[in-house]
């Protein structure tokens, strides 16, 4: 039943969008579930998942390509006060991890696929960005990554990294992962 609202909001999106009636902050809710189609972390986005009723207890994210790990932190915080869950369907990469680890239930359907790298800020000195490094990564351990993780990819700098769901289930970025089956109901795994 949910694969079969998530293929609904699809198309809802899609004609949406074509047909330009999606507005600048496109959220869905379908029942107790909000889906992202946003493919930056931002303010917007923020401000959109503030706003939600208190009904929706899920965040779907569909994509997200990443975006300011400041706006991230605050939209984690958001899903933690509220004790949400996230679930991902396609892709989570750079801040957008950031923003889901504040989410007590962070769950990936199986084929899901995370990117991650070392915490940016272009204008600032190296002693600021050393910093801010730090205390992402000590807030992302905080809520759940692990801390040698968090070290290695986030602080140090090692490069980036892609990892699959079961990968980041490992690093503590999910609490479970899910198969959906040929029904399009999930599975255990």
């Amino acid at each position: 039943m949910r694969r079969a609202l998530f293929m609904l909001f699809v198309v809802i999106f899609l004609v949406s969008s074509l047909s330009g009636d999606v507005g600048p902050n496109p959220l869905l809710v379908f029942y107790d579930v909000a889906e992202v189609s946003w493919d930056r972390v931002d303010e917007d986005l923020y401000i959109a998942i503030r706003e939600l009723p208190p009904s929706v207890t899920t965040l779907g994210v569909v994509e997200n390509l990443g975006g300011d790990p400041d706006w991230a932190l605050k939209i984690g915080e958001i899903l933690q006060q509220r004790r949400m869950t996230v679930r991902v369907g396609i892709e989570c990469s750079s801040a957008c991890i950031g923003m889901i680890l504040g989410a007590p239930v962070r769950i990936a359907e199986e084929d899901a696929r995370f990117w991650i790298h070392a915490v940016q800020a272009p204008d600032a000195d190296p002693q600021t960005l050393a910093e801010w490094r730090a205390y992402v990564a000590w807030r992302v351990v905080k809520w759940g990554m692990s801390r040698e993780f968090a070290e290695k990819y986030l602080v140090r700098d090692s490069g980036d990294k892609w990892l699959t769901a079961r990968d980041a289930l490992a690093v503590g970025i999910l609490t479970d992962v899910i198969s959906v089956g040929r029904s399009g109901r999930a599975d255990a795994p």
